[in-house]
């Protein structure tokens, strides 16, 4: 059985199982929880209380012997077991597993755990207490259901707020739950029970908000602009790590160009295996400077004819399937003499034409060759999803515009990091809000 902490109150009304497994992310709801399961138990006689807490040199024959050490004229025993690490450890493992396939009778035994990931909760000794007790999840609510969360607690103390109120009361105290906790003990202190007005919620509670690496991530990733704003505001206050910052930034754009090259059907984009340039299908046709006619012909020629030798600078080998293009013999030779730094395709580019600077080669002039290999490659970028190839992932839809944008994101973190080191002069942090913006506007 799994329990949220608004639930627990329920469950406490009713007997007490003989196991819980309490952990969490947010201490204000471990630590509540807890405390509320041990006045619980006191209730219901169980008030015989050991503490054990474990330690690199702590003996696990001591949770069996306080199990079996019941006092013949005392209450039942409630064992109170803390991990604070978490880990166990092996000879830990197997006492855990032990003791839960034998629950001692007439007691009750809670585990504190701190925050348990989904590695951690597949382990053994934490299924075994799972399968045979009570988990009880200490997590922070998500920041959506903050304002509802807020609303439990006042009416606990006879209070109540609009919509607005409660939602200027989680903007200010985000990630802090504990100082959360205070403020609104402080408004059951400053105004009788009823309901409250934003002036007098916006009189008396400070911003107590707090701000981790991961609020930025998740921000970028629901593309909430108004929050990642406040998020990099918090960690600018809080004198965070600018590298980490960067670091989340510059991977959460990588990730979005990931994801979108793996969305790009092959069919748009792959050249077909064995073909003998970038020119699939006849759908770059434009590339070769032929009519149509003559890419029909160069589809038509057949792979020992057309193919060109492994390690060809580009599409064009030898000459061999320079009719196929429609070019002249002199735009060959000029092609080949182009060396491989310049006529290259970028490994693995979805055609022979990389940057369309290549293209012509295909029934141009040696002049036109060397004007092509000289172009930025900012001006020479076919579009974003055309057939003749993306090179380099720049036209990456993951910023929904064209590669131009997607280069512009990858520069401008190239010139944070440029300032972070001192070789730049600038406002890390105004920097670090427009790159923001700019990804969640993606």
């Amino acid at each position: 059985m799994i329990l949220r902490p608004e639930q627990l109150h329920a469950h406490l009304e009713k007997p007490l199982q003989p196991l819980y497994v309490l952990h969490g992310d947010e201490p204000l709801l471990t630590t509540e929880a807890g405390d509320l399961l041990r006045a619980a138990a006191r209730r219901q006689g169980y008030t015989d209380r050991t503490v054990l807490v474990v330690t690199p040199s702590f003996k696990w024959e001591e949770l069996f012997h306080a199990a079996g050490n019941l006092s013949l004229f005392g209450g039942r025993a409630f064992i109170d077991l803390r991990i604070p690490t978490g880990k166990p450890g092996r000879d830990g493992a197997e006492a855990l597993q032990r003791y839960a396939r034998a629950l001692p009778a007439e007691t009750i035994t809670l585990i504190t755990l701190p925050e348990m990931d989904w590695r951690a909760r597949k382990a053994a000794w934490f299924a075994a207490l799972a399968g045979v007790g009570v988990v009880i999840e200490g997590n922070a609510p998500p920041v959506a259901m903050l304002p509802q969360w807020i609303s439990r607690r006042l009416a606990a103390q006879g209070q109540s707020a609009s919509a607005e109120a409660l939602e200027f009361i989680a903007l200010n105290v985000e990630g802090n739950l504990l100082a959360a906790h205070q403020e609104i003990q402080k408004l059951g202190l400053l105004y009788p029970p009823g309901e409250l007005s934003l002036q007098q919620v916006s009189a008396a509670v400070l911003n107590v908000a707090r701000y981790d690496i991961d609020d930025l991530k998740n921000a970028l990733q629901a593309k909430d602009a108004a929050r990642a704003a406040r998020t990099l505001e918090g960690l600018k206050a809080e004198d965070a790590a600018p590298p980490l910052v960067l670091w989340v930034l510059a991977t959460e754009a990588r990730s979005r160009a990931q994801r979108a090259a793996a969305s790009v059907p092959p069919s748009q984009s792959q050249p077909p295996r064995g073909s003998a340039s970038g020119v699939a299908h006849g759908r770059s046709a434009p590339a070769c400077g032929g009519s149509p006619s003559a890419v029909r012909a160069a589809a038509s020629v057949p792979p020992s004819q057309s193919q060109p030798p492994r390690g060809s600078a580009s599409g064009v080998a030898h000459g061999r399937s320079a009719p196929a293009c429609g070019g002249s013999p002199s735009a060959v030779r000029a092609a080949a003499s182009v060396p491989p730094s310049q006529s290259q395709p970028p490994r693995g580019s979805a055609s022979g034409v990389a940057h369309g600077r290549s293209a012509p080669a295909y029934g141009g002039s040696p002049s036109a060759v060397r004007a092509a290999a000289s172009v930025p490659p900012s001006q020479s970028e076919p579009p974003g999803g055309s057939a003749s190839g993306v090179a380099h992932g720049r036209s990456a839809p993951a910023y929904g515009g064209s590669p131009s944008a997607v280069r512009a994101a990858l520069l401008h973190a190239a010139r944070i990091d440029r300032i972070i080191k001192g070789l730049s002069s600038g406002d890390v942090w105004d920097e670090f809000l427009q790159l923001a913006l700019r990804l969640t506007r993606a």
